[in-house]
């Protein structure tokens, strides 16, 4: 069995562990509380008018589809930054380009989710809930864990190891 890197203790990889699960949960939360009160606002209001009825625009489903594609640019930028590191770099400069790169991945989800909150609330069409759910799936999809790190991470075999038995030197 493997310690801990000398550089990283356990009690600091679950403090990293912690920060990238607050801004994961904060950036899924905002638009999720904003999606609920345009919900209970249009409620209100008489409603969200269902898809594919005779007097829908026909560019809706472009404009929904455009607001799920705003977050392809996250996930671009995320494999790029982490496809540029080496095995051999120091633990903590793989985790800190995971948490830069991971965090941009967010910020584009977030407006994804933002476009497609606005959109439903501009619309009222069934379409931007459909598009409200396909982002909160890529965001569930893309959470920080020790999987997320081991698996996209290139981490020696010590360094796996570490992450992954850190618990037990809490």
């Amino acid at each position: 069995m493997t310690d801990i890197p000398e550089k990283f203790s356990a009690k600091e990889f679950d403090d990293f562990l912690n920060a990238m699960n607050i801004a994961f949960y904060w950036s899924v939360c905002i638009p999720l509380l904003l999606f609920v009160f345009i919900c209970l606002e249009l409620g209100t209001k008489g409603g969200i008018s269902p898809s594919f009825e005779n007097d829908d625009a026909v560019w809706h489903p472009f404009v929904a589809a455009a607001t799920v594609m705003i977050s392809l640019p996250g996930f671009l930028i995320y494999k790029h930054k982490l496809k540029n590191l080496f095995k051999d770099l120091p633990l903590t400069t793989k985790l800190n380009a995971f948490k830069s790169a991971a965090f941009k991945k967010y910020f584009f989800l977030f407006l994804a989710a933002g476009l497609a909150n606005l959109c439903l609330y501009i619309f009222q069409e069934q379409l931007f809930l459909l598009a409200f759910a396909v982002v909160l799936v890529m965001f569930s999809i893309n959470r920080p864990t020790v999987y997320r790190l081991k698996k996209d991470l290139p981490l020696s075999d010590e360094e796996r190891v570490s992450i992954t038995e850190y618990r037990k030197y809490l």
